[in-house]
């Protein structure tokens, strides 16, 4: 077995994170823009210009730029918000589409790793600011059960408990009916709703 055939293959999981996050995006109203979400810091124009940045880390990265150098808000077109975020999507799905990329080593914002390492961890990135943005919003805040066990259960094996040096806040205790996405974004430092 190669090294590509070693490594997890998430870009499946991330495009539909992704889809999701666009879906999301589609139903946001105007007057929503200025409101809080749970991810602290930001409003749902500044969490939806860091949704756009994430998407734009992986076209930068398959371009060989390191993450900690590319920008994390991107401007987004409030009259547009899903499309152009579909588009950004397409672009992101198109860089990383030839299996032998998954081997390539990327500077990602937590270090030089397999690109299909950055790409596993992007998942659970994308749910969480979804996780976000739903709540925000209004809208329903679970994606895909297979998608958040998946990306819970990575960040689980990989986050320390200890997270002074990280941008995350330390794990808060999910509600007892709080489904995997929730959960997710609660292991994130998010608060139950």
């Amino acid at each position: 077995m190669n090294e590509t055939q070693q490594l997890v293959d998430n870009r499946d999981n991330l495009n539909r994170a992704r889809a999701w996050v666009t879906e999301l995006l589609g139903n946001v109203e105007p007057g929503q823009l200025s409101d809080p979400t749970p991810c602290s810091g930001y409003d749902v124009r500044a969490l939806i210009e860091h949704l756009y940045a994430v998407v734009g880390k992986t076209i930068g990265m398959a371009q060989g730029h390191a993450a900690v150098d590319l920008p994390s808000s991107v401007p987004a077109d409030a009259d547009d918000l899903a499309g152009g975020h579909a588009r950004l999507v397409e672009q992101a799905s198109a860089a990383w589409a030839d299996d032998a990329s998954l081997a390539t080593i990327v500077e990602a914002p937590f270090g030089r790793v397999p690109a299909a390492v950055m790409i596993s961890a992007f998942v659970g990135e994308t749910l969480t600011h979804g996780w976000d943005l739903a709540v925000a919003t209004g809208q329903d805040a679970e994606a895909d059960a297979d998608l958040a066990e998946g990306a819970l259960a990575g960040a689980q094996r990989v986050l320390p408990g200890g997270r002074e040096d990280l941008p995350f806040d330390e794990p808060v205790p999910p509600a007892a009916a709080a489904g995997l996405t929730e959960r997710l974004a609660n292991f994130m430092g998010r608060r139950s709703r």
